[in-house]
Formats: C-alpha cells, sequence, structure tokens
C-alpha cells in the first residue's frame, strides 16, 4: 500500500506487548495462586485465533453485504429499463393516439362532407321531383344535372291545358266533390305527363303547364308534347262518364308552341320557382285559352315538326299581343 491509501477490505491493528515481569503479568500470577501458570505462546494463539473468527466473521459479512448491493444494482438496472421500455410505450401509445385522433379528424370531415352532398342530392331530388317523373329525377341526379340556377334560353316546346266551364263546376258542387274530381284528373294526366317525360312547370287549379327540352335536352321535344296532348285528350273522354254523374260534361282546352324561351330560376334564396317565359311561352297560353273541349291547338312552328306524326286541320290565324304578324294555328286530330 502506497502512503495515505486506505484499504478497503475489513482489518485490524493489532499492538501485542508481552513482558513476563510485566505488572498485569504479576497480578495474574498472585490470583492464579494454587492454578498451574498457563503457557505465553497459549495465550498468543488463543488471542490471533479471535482476531481470525473475528475477521472471517466480519468478511462474510462483507461478502453478503456485497452481494445484496450487487442484487440493487440489478434491480435497479431493471428499474430504469423499465422506465425507458415504458417511456418507449407511452411516446408509442401517444403517436398512435394522435393517429387516431387525425383519423378520426379525417372521418369527420369526410362524413360531414357526404352527409352534405347527400342533403344536396336529397335537396335536387325534390326539386326534380316535382316537376319530373321520378325515374327521370334519378337518371339526372346519376349524370351529375339539376335545375339550371341561371335563365337560359333554349328552343322548347311549351304546353298549357285547362279544364272547360271549370268556374261553374265550382258554383255547383260542395268542396269534397270537386276536389275528389280534380285529384283523379290530375293523377291521370300526371302520369301521362311523366310517360312521356315532360316536366310538368305548374299546376294552378285545374289548368297545367308542360314543357319539354329542359332540364333534359330533347331533339324530339314537339312530336313528345303533341302525341302527349293527343293521349291526354283520349283519357279525359274516359273520364266523362264519372264527371257526367255530377252533372258536369268533363273537356279540356290544349295549346302547343315550339320556339325560343327562356327557362331557369327565379325568385329569392327564400323561395325560387323553377319556370319559362318568353313570348314563345304566350302563344301557348293563348292557343290554349281558344281552344275548345277536346282541341289541341298547335302553332306553324310546332305543326312543322310533327307534319309527319298527326292528322291535323288548319283553324286559321290568331293575333297575339307582341307579334306583327298574326300566327297560324291547327287543330291536331284526337278521335
Amino acid at each position: 500500500m502506497k502512503e495515505g491509501e486506505i484499504f478497503r477490505a475489513p482489518y485490524f491493528i493489532l499492538d501485542v506487548s508481552y513482558d513476563r515481569l510485566s505488572l498485569s503479568g504479576r497480578l495474574r500470577n498472585l490470583l492464579n495462586i494454587g492454578k498451574r501458570p498457563s503457557e505465553p505462546g497459549e495465550a498468543l494463539i488463543e488471542t490471533i485465533e479471535r482476531l481470525r473468527e473475528s475477521m472471517e466473521a466480519r468478511n462474510t459479512a462483507y461478502r453478503e453485504l456485497k452481494a445484496v448491493n450487487e442484487e440493487l444494482k440489478r434491480a435497479k438496472g431493471q428499474v430504469e429499463d423499465h422506465a425507458r421500455n415504458l417511456e418507449v410505450k407511452v411516446m408509442e401509445r401517444t403517436s398512435e393516439l394522435e393517429r387516431a385522433r387525425e383519423e378520426l379528424t379525417r372521418m369527420n370531415r369526410d362524413l360531414e362532407s357526404r352527409v352534405h352532398r347527400q342533403v344536396e342530392e336529397l335537396k335536387s331530388y325534390g326539386e326534380l321531383r316535382r316537376y319530373l317523373s321520378p325515374s327521370l329525377a334519378e337518371k339526372i341526379l346519376e349524370c351529375g344535372h339539376g335545375l339550371g340556377q341561371q335563365p337560359e334560353r333554349k328552343m322548347m316546346t311549351v304546353l298549357f291545358s285547362d279544364i272547360r266551364g271549370f268556374s261553374a263546376l265550382t258554383d255547383s258542387l260542395e268542396p269534397e266533390e270537386i276536389f275528389h274530381l280534380l285529384d283523379k284528373y290530375l293523377s291521370e294526366m300526371i302520369r301521362i305527363i311523366h310517360r312521356y317525360e315532360g316536366t310538368l312547370n305548374k299546376i294552378i287549379g285545374d289548368g297545367l303547364l308542360v314543357f319539354f327540352g329542359d332540364p333534359v335536352p330533347m331533339e324530339d321535344h314537339a312530336p313528345r308534347a303533341v302525341l302527349m296532348s293527343v293521349d291526354m285528350q283520349r283519357r279525359v273522354r274516359e273520364l266523362k262518364a264519372e264527371w257526367l254523374q255530377y252533372g258536369h260534361e268533363l273537356g279540356i282546352g290544349i295549346g302547343v308552341n315550339t320556339g325560343y324561351m327562356t327557362v331557369g330560376s327565379i325568385g329569392s334564396e327564400v323561395h325560387r320557382d323553377y319556370t319559362v317565359i318568353g313570348n314563345q311561352v304566350n302563344v301557348a297560353a293563348r292557343l290554349e285559352s281558344i281552344a275548345k273541349p277536346g282541341q289541341v291547338l298547335i302553332s306553324a312552328r310546332t305543326y312543322s315538326r310533327v307534319s309527319g306524326l298527326v292528322t291535323v286541320e288548319e283553324v286559321g290565324e290568331i293575333r297575339v299581343k307582341g307579334f306583327h304578324r298574326p300566327i297560324r294555328t291547327f287543330n291536331v286530330i284526337t278521335s
């Protein structure tokens, strides 16, 4: 060992002095009168033996303490490893939760967008169902189309119809009876309109406004309108018997015209109406107003597109406000 260095293992420093003439020796000799004095070497050996036993006991305690310390070190290492693993797991779990949150946020956005699209589709479907047959409305939605919001000028065919003498009928029948007759009549007319894929724009009392060419473009809009008018008159003749039971002979007048007109939605955000306007619409309304029960009056423009499909008779010319020249008119033979 060097100077100043401390030996770490347990140790003892023993200073042994043995003097036969020492005072302690003399006293022991006096006290042990009659006993055989022990040899000086035996006392020394006994002392050294006790010291050896004490040192072994301390060495054993040291080894046990060292073993406990090693066990504590291992336990500490395990706790630290567990803490590190736990921290890694917490970070991984936190990352998973963050990803789950982001995924949930994305799903919520997608769900909101999907719900919004479905609401818009239902809204569009509801709007289309007001004017078109269910099958035609579904076809339009599948193609991603809808009712035109901006006015558009298009070549179309428009039709007006009205029950003749309906005002007199309302004076002679109860409201419930009128409702029954009118409901059945309109149901039959709407069924025919849907079959020809017409756009039922308005029902005004007993009057109907139907046009062809929007929102579904069609080249044969005039033939569809005229052929539909013929079927409407035929169905009216079949309904006459029931109306006669109420003292009224059912008859309708129809006016049809073809030309350029403006179609689109008009109104405010609170209420908008999809309709068609223009001078050519006024011509159809004028033709309907002068049509007799059972007649289908069409303009020369319409006749030029259906001349080979139906039989007509010319009824002359009519004047319409806004037109300088009279309108040449034809009656379609429906019987």
